[in-house]
């Protein structure tokens, strides 16, 4: 009687060895690359830290979303990424889609009609194998 008992827990022991065994291999897929906002194919770092949106001084440029290398911090050559933009309203705390469309490029020209002073740019990745930690973008002019 106590034989089977123990039989039967080894095997459940044994059939769950790691809480890994649980996560799916589609989810550790994800998110093992780093990419980065450029302007004119210069990243926008601004440290490590996630606590607050990255900062641009003026409406132009080219705007893209590339693989970087880690190590050097340099974007990868023929790593563009695909990406959408929303925006973040600062008189109500609203999040929008800009466009529906996904872009490889955009002018920040573009944005001029849209973006106030202290509105948040959204840029959102549509490939899930790279992570995009630093994905806001705030215009301060300076004074």
């Amino acid at each position: 009687m106590f034989l089977p008992f123990l039989l039967c827990l080894s095997l459940h022991i044994n059939a769950q060895s790691s809480w890994t065994d649980l996560v799916p291999q589609k989810a550790e897929a994800n998110y093992k690359n780093y990419a980065a906002i450029l302007i004119d194919q210069v990243p926008l770092w601004d440290g490590e830290t996630t606590e607050s949106p990255l900062k641009i001084s003026k409406l132009s440029g080219k705007l893209t979303v590339g693989a970087v290398d880690r190590k050097t911090n340099q974007p990868m050559e023929g790593k563009a990424l695909g990406f959408m933009i929303g925006l973040k309203d600062h008189a109500t705390n609203t999040i929008w889609m800009i466009s529906e469309k996904v872009y490889d490029e955009f002018e920040l020209e573009e944005l001029q009609e849209r973006f106030d002073f202290g509105d948040v740019l959204l840029i959102m990745t549509v490939d899930r194998t790279y992570r995009l930690p630093r994905h806001e973008l705030v215009f301060d002019p300076g004074c």
